[in-house]
Formats: structure tokens, sequence, C-alpha cells
């Protein structure tokens, strides 16, 4: 994993929108998954700050709170409240009316597979939470090594669909903000040798494709 080091989101924007224009610029198709949170924001000014183009640019989710489409805790809604500039992109919401819980994992898991197969560039945008977790994976997930690409489980907070491990370790860019002193904790940890399942962002110290953008002046990751 590289480590960068800023105090602002406004580098992270710029590498985001520098790689996907490239990419589109070269006819190379691009599928980006975004996460909620404290992420959204950035989201919302990557996507809004790219030029039409006709190469496809598709995008998803990292993960989801489940239940109808629409509902105020869905990262898509939040990101859509805040702004989210949908036009001339191709957007693939994990939810669906009131379609239940494992028909709508398995549904989106199998949009992400065909994408995967398909693009040539895929971004991950994603978090690290105070307690460690990221994407929907919080600690001690009974879905983080599952075989497939996206699973769901039921959390103490939310019914959760997820991207697993192994499919985010199937993304080419993974971009991982970690940005104030409430997620300095958890990037200590990262360097420790507590398991990955208690601490699931430890799963990036080992992605080459994975960049954090931190704050956090501690030790190499």
């Amino acid at each position: 994993m590289q480590r960068i080091y800023t105090t602002n989101t406004d580098q992270i924007v710029q590498d985001l929108v520098t790689l996907i224009t490239t990419a589109r610029e070269s006819s190379r198709p691009v599928l980006l998954l975004l996460s909620g949170g404290s992420n959204i924001a950035l989201a919302v000014k990557v996507i809004n700050q790219l030029k039409p183009n006709e190469v496809p640019l598709h995008v998803g989710l990292i993960d989801e709170r489940y239940g109808i489409d629409g509902h105020a805790d869905s990262n898509w809604q939040q990101l859509l409240d805040a702004g989210l500039d949908t036009t001339g992109i191709k957007t693939h919401p994990v939810l669906s009316g009131s379609v239940p819980h494992a028909q709508t994992s398995a549904t989106y898991d199998a949009q992400l597979n065909q994408l995967l197969d398909s693009v040539d560039v895929s971004i991950g945008l994603l978090g690290i939470g105070t307690d460690g977790h990221t994407a929907g994976l919080l600690p001690y997930c009974p879905i983080a090594i599952s075989e497939r690409t996206v699973d769901f489980y039921t959390g103490p907070d939310y019914e959760r669909i997820s991207l697993t491990r192994g499919g985010i370790a199937r993304l080419s860019n993974i971009f991982v903000v970690a940005l104030g002193e409430t997620k300095w904790p958890a990037l200590r940890q990262m360097e420790t040798g507590i398991d990955v399942d208690e601490i699931p962002a430890r799963i990036f110290n080992d992605m080459s494709a994975a960049t954090l953008y931190t704050d956090y002046k501690g030790g190499i990751l």
C-alpha cells in the first residue's frame, strides 16, 4: 500500500478526476465504486468535476444498507441528497423496491462481476471507520472471506450488502481516505499484528493497488 500525507481532500479529488479522465480519453471504460459516510462529499466533488465523454463511466457502491430504495440511511440516497449529478453516467444502485435481502445481494454480485470483467479500469473509494472497519465489513464480519464479490449479512445496526475482501482485491485502483484524529487509533492498529478480523482495514496493507490518503503522521503502514 502506498501512503500519501494530506490534510484535505483537494488532492484526492484531483487524483481521482485525473485517473478517470485519462482512462476515458484513452477510450478505456471505467467502473467507480463509492462509499458513504465521510466520503460522500468527496465523491460528489469528483463526479461533478468530470466532463461529458462518450466512453462509459459506470458508478456503483462499495456497500449499501439494505432497505426500500430511497430510505434515509441508504448510502446511494445520501449521495443523491448531497448533490451527486448522475447526468451522462451509467448508475448501478444496489437497492430495488422491496426485493429480499439475499436476492438484492445476488443481483448486485452478478452486476459487478460482469462490470469487472468488461471495464479496463476499476476504482474503489473507501474509508476507514474509527473501529477499523472498511466498506461494509465490520470487525468479525461473517462475509469478509466469502468467495463472492458481493455478499450480505445482518450487522448490529443494519442489514448490510458489501464487497468482500476478495471483491475489494479485484479492483485495479483503491483509494482509501482516513482524515481526522478520530481515525488515528485505527491507523495505529493497522501497524500492529492485530488480526484482520478485528481490524478489517488491515487488508489494505498487502494491496499494491491501494493508496491511503491520511493526515496521520505515525509510522510507515
